[in-house]
């Protein structure tokens, strides 16, 4: 009887130390991230916007805040109810960027969590100029963006599965920011083209809960528009008026992408063209034409610098969905 020394798998043993690799590389880029965060929030003298936000969600009351305080201020309540917590409790003003933090570091650990995108994307965003500083030390709603559209990322193509779970990210992310709104919209009727299509698969109850999950996003919209209503005495209300000519348009919008991506130039072009072509192949092209497109009226009237952040994070969630889109091909190189 011949007797055979047993097989090793020496791949598993070694996919082991890689993975531990990775989530150390990981935890690293984590607790460096923390750490920026700490001395920044150290030696930030806050905007006026900042100090604005905190004030009347400890000054004001719910009903004040909902009925006539945001009317003027032009942002959904989501940021100031957060606020409002800590500012009514006491706490000192330093409080808001403690918060903003949180939830900042919050949200790049979801992003780190994603294997299926690579490493070291994962571990480069944290630290770009919007995640590690204009939306995170600098404290304003904008701070919320990151952590619900990696959550919605997770969701996206399993939309049906978890339709709730989904409805619920998409009226959060709308009561981030007017853009959070545009950006709610156009991942609404995005899953309404795709699902027309298989509508005769529907059951019943099915089509119920479709029907639910709508009536649901309809009435956050109206609630929202009623609390976010124009007063007369508005100091901006003569300039509120949409540009929907295209030229101005697509010159907001891509002044945007470019300037929050290489600067506007050859350089971002290429960048952009090369991308759209991956992002065809990936599928997600026309979901990024379409996010993109959402910010661009909203964009025409309330437009600053920070506000190109809203495009490059959206244009990063296409990047992180077309990644993921492309897992298999990732896990194939060892690099998941």
């Amino acid at each position: 009887m011949e007797l055979t020394a047993p097989s090793v798998d020496v791949a598993q043993p070694r996919s082991r130390i890689l993975a531990a690799v990775r989530l150390g590389v990981a935890l690293s880029a984590l607790a460096a991230y923390i750490g920026l965060l700490v001395v920044g929030i150290v030696a930030h003298e806050p905007w006026f916007d900042e100090a604005q936000a905190w004030l009347i969600a400890r000054d004001a009351s719910i009903s004040d805040l909902l009925s006539k305080y945001l009317r003027y201020e032009g942002h959904p309540p989501l940021w100031y109810l957060i606020l409002a917590v800590p500012a009514k409790l006491g706490l000192p003003y330093k409080a808001i960027n403690v918060i903003s933090a949180a939830i900042a570091v919050i949200g790049v650990s979801l992003l780190l969590a994603q294997r299926t995108v690579p490493l070291v994307i994962r571990i480069l965003l944290p630290f770009s100029y919007f995640v590690a500083y204009q939306y995170t030390i600098v404290s304003r709603s904008y701070v919320l963006l990151l952590p619900i559209l990696v959550l919605v990322l997770d969701l996206y193509d399993r939309r049906r599965e978890h339709l709730w779970r989904y409805v619920l990210l998409l009226v959060l992310l709308s009561q981030v920011s007017l853009h959070g709104m545009s950006l709610a919209g156009a991942f609404t009727v995005l899953y309404a083209v795709d699902a027309w299509p298989q509508r005769r698969s529907f059951s019943r109850r099915e089509v119920q809960r479709h029907l639910a999950a709508l009536g649901v996003l309809l009435l956050n919209v109206l609630a929202t528009a009623l609390v976010l209503r124009p007063a007369a005495d508005l100091a901006i209300s003569a300039k509120l008026n949409f540009q929907f000519s295209p030229i101005p348009l697509l010159g907001v919008g891509w002044t945007a992408l470019t300037s929050s991506l290489a600067g506007p130039g050859i350089l971002s072009t290429i960048v952009l063209l090369v991308l759209c072509v991956w992002f065809h192949r990936r599928r997600v092209l026309v979901l990024f034409l379409v996010l993109t497109g959402s910010l661009l009226p909203i964009s025409s009237i309330y437009f600053n610098r920070w506000h190109e952040g809203v495009f490059f994070i959206t244009f990063m969630f296409v990047v992180l969905l077309a990644f993921r889109r492309a897992a298999p091909e990732i896990r194939g190189a060892g690099d998941s």
